[in-house]
């Protein structure tokens, strides 16, 4: 009996990533769920869609593609070896064995028993295309769900909930970013509302960062956003109590920090540098934007 594949692997997608002994940790192998199967021809198929994450294969035999319909996580490796020599007795356990290895040697599979111990079924069901698509990319069998994980337990602070931060942590909460610090003393004013995301006409007049707050609220659920109604003062110590505890500081207000000495923004950057604290500035003026962090002084 021939090998129950007879291929020849394209070149579009990458090379192998998985050590060929790691296959076994998945206990339920399936292709990814980003991956779609496509035959063309009798002989041709298709797996995934993504240049430079993607398969072709030709050449392959009948019963290579009755294995990929058992790689659907439902099954550990000794029942699919078990469920495909039902159909095909002649077919020996290596041969299988080589089969499966070497999708997962092109990191085409990950594994079907995996289950998030920190995300809920609504969570998984809100993050599901983001989740597929960090599955194309992961590697070393790694559910997709698991970097969803890490968003999750990520925790950051925004500076000023102007044009630059609504826009942002409207994005943030959506991409499911456990944490989320909004700091800004201003009231939402009716010249905000063409360009400041969360804010609507009913919340003329209220906070920014309760009208922030309770707008993310509608949108995820899942994310705790710490809403601080304060500017920020030219205070180091005050400024290192704001962005205490946080995983990354995001400036988001429009401002000439970069170039006068003596500021919010410099002492802001001078923290997050003692601190390794990573930091993102962002500004705009009607004709320039710029995006940091940026120091010429």
């Amino acid at each position: 009996m021939e090998p129950i594949i007879r291929e020849v692997w394209d070149g579009i997608g990458k090379q192998a990533t998985i050590p060929s002994e790691n296959y076994m940790t998945l206990i339920k192998p399936r292709l990814k769920l980003s991956h779609n199967v496509i035959q063309v021809g009798d002989d041709k198929v298709c797996i995934g869609e993504i240049p430079g994450h993607s398969y072709t294969l030709e050449g392959v035999s009948p019963e290579f593609l009755e294995l990929l319909d058992l790689l659907d996580g439902k099954y550990t490796v000794p029942r699919i070896i078990r469920s495909f020599q039902q159909r095909h007795p002649e077919v020996p356990d290596q041969d299988i064995l080589e089969a499966i290895q070497d999708l997962a040697d092109r990191n085409l599979l990950e594994d079907g028993a995996a289950e998030s111990k920190v995300l809920s079924i609504a969570e998984m069901e809100l993050y599901d295309r983001q989740i597929l698509m960090y599955s194309i990319f992961s590697e070393s069998g790694k559910s997709g769900f698991s970097y969803q994980e890490v968003l999750k337990s990520r925790r950051v602070c925004v500076l000023g909930m102007g044009g630059w931060g609504t826009w942002l942590v409207q994005h943030l909460a959506l991409n499911g970013v456990g944490y989320i610090r909004i700091i800004d003393g201003d009231d939402v004013e009716l010249s905000n509302l063409n360009r400041q995301i969360l804010y609507r006409h009913s919340d003329v007049g209220m906070s920014k960062v309760a009208a922030a707050k309770a707008q993310i609220a509608t949108m995820n659920p899942h994310v705790k956003i710490d809403a601080i109604p304060t500017f920020v003062p030219k205070d180091a110590a005050k400024i290192a109590e704001l962005i205490d505890g946080v995983d990354a500081v995001f400036l988001c207000w429009a401002s000439l920090g970069y170039y006068l000495d003596g500021t919010a923004e410099e002492i802001i950057h001078r923290i997050c540098f003692e601190k390794r604290l990573p930091i993102f500035e962002m500004a705009a003026d009607p004709f320039d934007v710029s995006i940091g962090p940026i120091y010429i002084n």
